[in-house]
């Protein structure tokens, strides 16, 4: 069986390098399949959420360390703030937001932060998820590295941004602002 690639020099946090797991994906592949579940506050009912359900549609894929952190918490309000303009309810595109947190906190998390427009999904039962888009942190088990992932109606990744500083918020907002770009480019063609 062979080990998936380790990468060195792509993500740190303060002096701390850190090795991501799993290839470096590029613009123009086949996004991976995930499955995420989902909690439906304050019911505690968890459902799953496969990529299958979105086939034929745009998708924004924002990975965060934990929304327990407030850069992260940051990240996500900053894609929901930026958000707001695109006509996602009428094109039918999606934006996710992946942790590994429990999906019940997600969805508490969501509800006090009165999120409208995004999904918070938890791929902690499918930890594979992380090494399958790059972003499996060795150092920080069950903490993905800060990634944003626009995939196209055809399935195909048309914006790859792995942020390297975990701790920078303007490198996430540049993130994030290329990936509404990009969702924007796809929603006008």
């Amino acid at each position: 069986m062979e080990l998936p690639e380790e990468r060195t020099g792509e993500a740190f946090e303060d002096e701390e390098q850190l090795t991501v797991i799993g290839l470096q994906l590029q613009v123009g592949e086949k996004a991976p399949p995930f499955q995420l579940t989902l909690s439906h506050s304050p019911l505690k009912e968890v459902t799953p959420v496969l990529s299958s359900y979105f086939r034929g549609r745009v998708v924004l894929l924002s990975f965060v360390n934990a929304l327990s952190t407030s850069v992260c918490r940051d990240q996500t309000r900053f894609l929901e703030d930026h958000t707001q303009a695109l006509p996602l309810r009428e094109s039918g595109a999606i934006i996710i937001t992946v942790s590994m947190e429990p999906s019940i906190y997600l969805a508490g998390w969501r509800d006090g932060a009165a999120l409208s427009l995004q999904q918070l999904l938890s791929a902690e039962h499918n930890p594979k998820l992380l090494e399958a888009y790059g972003v499996s942190i060795k150092e920080w088990p069950n903490m993905p590295q800060r990634a944003v992932f626009v995939i196209g109606g055809d399935g195909n990744l048309v914006l790859v941004r792995y942020i390297a500083d975990q701790g920078s918020q303007e490198e996430a907002d540049s993130a994030v602002m290329d990936a509404v770009e990009a969702v924007n480019k796809l929603l006008k063609a």
